[in-house]
């Protein structure tokens, strides 16, 4: 039964209800998704939506009949930490038509398709987001974080200059043999990336206006360690500005993937060094990045920004628990507060032993109380239950609980995700 098994009366003439989609209706499903967004719909939105919003993942929220919001999911690969990979469920986009916002509709589609994923097995959802309140409403919780960054590469001084390897340009041509399998090696290695399917790499090698960050043609380098094998790239633009004073004003990075150490540090003293450009500017960079380290002096890298960016809802938390690995060895008994999905609050035993992880449903007194969304936002590592516990998000009930989960659920490198949608 859906969640909306009667109508939602608001008013008393209008019936609103959440239901799957057909075929048939596909096509008006994007227009309001779209014109929620705040676009037109084209030809080419369309296509696109059939990958990203499978038929029998789509849900429509319907007015009188009529197609006024909707949401929809499909399936990726999230690396946890160990690092493992697992699957987990992506939500797309979710929208709902400005003639009916603000009375919760927008809620009730993401709580309905939480609801539905966990009925059909998901273990995880992702999302990424620029409503916070609406994915929190949810019990999404933010496990990533991205750091905008800036230097300037004609004031400063490298400690370690000296490169291992190799840095050449890639041509367009040679990008689809080289980048994917780099970001295949590198997010396997990564907590909180996900994977970029076919699809994601056809349209990020059409470079499209709406998916840029910052003006101006692509350029890629590519770093080769001392046997020739590829460990990491840097994409980056040239934003310009007076032909004989400026050429180039910044030098704004786009990705910058590596396998290996001494490919970033590497693909960094590129960057650092484009004296051609007066500002280097980064966008999304992890919390612990290593670039300050490199500077004869750490201010020469200024943070400009943290914002989050991947957004974490645990569907199942016995599976979600027994997925990732711990830094410590310990046994940790949970109470879970779930009001969205009641088949998943609850008691639980983790068990972290040296050949074995175990989570299982147990009656026995718990060391903490948590709500579903505190969980998901330690489960990464990005947050600790003891800032979660000064917030009031998790109660200690067993005197040094929180320091033992901190331990537990603190296994480095942090999480970082650069794949947005």
């Amino acid at each position: 039964m859906g969640l909306f098994a009667h109508s939602l009366a608001y008013y008393s003439s209008v019936s609103e209800v959440i239901r799957p989609i057909e075929e048939s209706e596909f096509p008006e499903f994007v227009r309001v998704l779209e014109n929620a967004a705040g676009r037109h719909v084209t030809p080419q939105s369309v296509e696109d939506a059939r990958i990203s919003y499978p038929l029998d993942r789509a849900l429509a929220l319907c007015s009188d009949g009529v197609i006024v919001g909707g949401t929809a999911s499909d399936a990726l690969e999230l690396t946890v930490c160990g690092p493992a990979v697992v699957p987990a469920a992506r939500a797309t986009l979710t929208g709902v038509l400005p003639t009916h916002r603000g009375r919760g509709l927008a809620t009730a589609l993401l709580t309905r398709q939480v609801q539905d994923l966990r009925q059909a097995g998901e273990v995880l959802v992702v999302a990424t987001t620029s409503v916070p309140g609406l994915v929190t409403a949810a019990d999404y919780a933010p496990v990533s974080r991205a750091a905008a960054v800036e230097l300037h590469p004609r004031s400063l001084r490298l400690a370690a200059p000296e490169r291992t390897g190799t840095v050449r340009m890639l041509e367009a041509d040679e990008l689809p043999t080289q980048l994917p399998g780099i970001f295949d090696r590198h997010r396997r290695r990564q907590p909180g990336q996900v994977h970029r399917r076919t699809d994601f790499w056809r349209t990020w090698f059409l470079d499209r206006p709406l998916y840029r960050i910052g003006d101006g043609p692509r350029f890629v380098a590519l770093y080769q360690d001392d046997e020739g094998v590829p460990q990491g790239y840097l994409t980056y633009r040239l934003q310009p500005e007076d032909l004989r004073e400026q050429p180039v004003g910044e030098l704004v990075i786009e990705d910058l993937i590596t396998v290996t150490n001494d490919a970033r540090r590497d693909l960094w003293v590129y960057a650092a060094t484009f004296t051609q450009a007066r500002t280097v500017r980064a966008v999304n960079v992890p919390l612990d990045e290593p670039l300050r380290w490199l500077l004869s002096d750490p201010r020469g890298l200024r943070t400009t920004g943290v914002r989050d960016f991947l957004w974490l809802r645990i569907l199942d938390i016995a599976a979600a628990l027994s997925t990732r690995a711990y830094a410590v060895h310990d046994r940790l008994l949970l109470e879970v507060h779930d009001r969205h999905i009641r088949e998943n609050a609850g008691r639980y035993e983790l068990t972290v032993a040296p050949n074995s992880i175990a989570c299982v449903r147990t009656d026995a007194p718990p060391d903490m109380v948590v709500d579903i969304a505190a969980l998901a936002a330690a489960y990464l590592g990005d947050t600790t239950m003891t800032t979660l516990a000064a917030a009031g998000r998790v109660r200690e009930c067993r005197p040094g609980a929180l320091a033992r989960a901190d331990a537990l659920f603190g296994l480095r490198p942090g999480p970082w995700t650069v794949t947005d949608w």
